[in-house]
């Protein structure tokens, strides 16, 4: 991967061998469109260079724009469009195979119905299996979308895949193990939370590109290119156990939520030089998948915001730990760096509770939460 394309080398049948360039127009302009202009560039990259020394081409192809999708993908009157003659994207992760995946089934579902004489399920189905598969693109199409401008950027990247590779286990492979994939209850569910999926993907997507920009201004781009590794099952090691024929809603909950707040507390860390925020269990346990969309910008705005909830939440434990100290108020001195040192308000002030009081709250606020970001297997 580099700053605004990518190259693939996929091994074919025999010794052949597919070879090929994706790029964002708006950062590379035209690219390579003819076959001399492609070897060209391979030739100008080392690695492409010497795998690829002595090949033979045996053909080539170019195309302006790869995205595309019709109208409607499936219906009732016993046709369906189904790979790419349905929708294509992007070959960055392969999701055409998920896509020729979830259309067969769908179609396969479909002509159940119809074999059955069922006219009421085959048009349920139809509209459900349009929806759901258009709420699919929609959302696939987000992991690409203005983003190849961070693509080569170590210290980014490790950042969005560990967040695609959690929601991929999670809302992907999860539901096709637990064969809900056809469900059209189970579709309608999941449709009634689409535009808060993509909102947020969108939103987090502008993080990704403000983080890399920021880094290309300072210089600290490719910083972290070299020598760095990030293994993609940091995000989906805890899913091992619990993949299987039962979907478990509130553990798929929690580990979206655990993902996207893992993810923007590593961005507010990276964006406003608060090392260590990602880190404490106060911040963590308030950046659930609403509070992410709610707070929308990665800014010092949004992070008073987030220090006000978790000091919210330092008072009640307090509260009730100890009662008779008058606690009214958790104070976090702004500006003082990563620490943060904490100020308590209230009649414990002056008094010989005091120092107890507040040795707590340091602890509260010092307490170390499971960040996704942070883990290293």
């Amino acid at each position: 991967m580099y700053d605004g394309y990518w190259i693939w080398f996929i091994p074919l049948a025999g010794d052949l061998m597919s070879v090929g360039v994706v790029f964002d127009k708006d950062r590379i302009g035209q690219g390579p469109r003819t076959r001399e202009e492609f070897e060209a560039f391979l030739d100008g990259h080392r690695a492409c260079r010497d795998l690829m020394q002595g090949a033979v081409f045996e053909d080539f192809q170019a195309y302006a724009h790869l995205a595309y999708y019709p109208e409607k993908f499936f219906s009732a009157d016993r046709w369906a469009l189904v790979g790419e003659a349905g929708a294509f994207l992007d070959p960055f992760y392969s999701p055409g195979s998920d896509f020729i995946t979830t259309a067969n089934e769908f179609v396969t579902s479909m002509i159940l119905s119809e074999l059955d004489g069922d006219a009421a399920a085959l048009a349920e189905k139809t509209e459900a299996y349009n929806a759901y598969y258009r709420f699919k693109y929609e959302s696939t199409l987000r992991l690409y979308a203005n983003l190849y401008r961070m693509f080569g950027c170590f210290e980014v990247f490790r950042l969005k895949y560990l967040l695609d590779f959690n929601n991929y286990y999670n809302l992907v492979v999860w539901p096709f193990m637990a064969d809900k994939l056809t469900s059209v209850a189970w579709i309608k569910d999941e449709l009634k939370v689409a535009d808060v999926v993509l909102r947020t993907q969108s939103t987090m997507a502008d993080h990704f590109v403000k983080l890399a920009e920021k880094l290309r201004a300072e210089g600290r781009y490719y910083a972290q290119n070299e020598g760095e590794w990030a293994n993609g099952l940091n995000g989906v090691n805890q899913f091992e156990t619990r993949l299987g024929p039962v979907l478990d809603a509130e553990f798929r909950r929690e580990q979206v939520g655990r993902a996207f707040g893992s993810v923007y507390a590593s961005l507010l860390e990276h964006l406003l030089g608060e090392e260590g925020l990602g880190t404490r269990a106060a911040v963590l346990r308030e950046l659930d998948l609403p509070v992410v969309l709610a707070l929308r910008e990665v800014d010092e705005q949004a992070l008073g915001r987030l220090l006000s909830r978790a000091a919210g939440r330092i008072e009640r434990t307090l509260r009730a730990e100890m009662p008779d100290a008058g606690v009214e108020r958790v104070v976090f001195e702004r500006g003082s760096g990563p620490a943060r040192p904490v100020r308590v308000v209230g009649a414990c002030v002056g008094t010989p509770v005091e120092e107890r009081v507040l040795a707590r709250a340091r602890e509260l606020w010092d307490e170390q939460g499971e960040s996704l970001t942070h883990l290293w297997l």
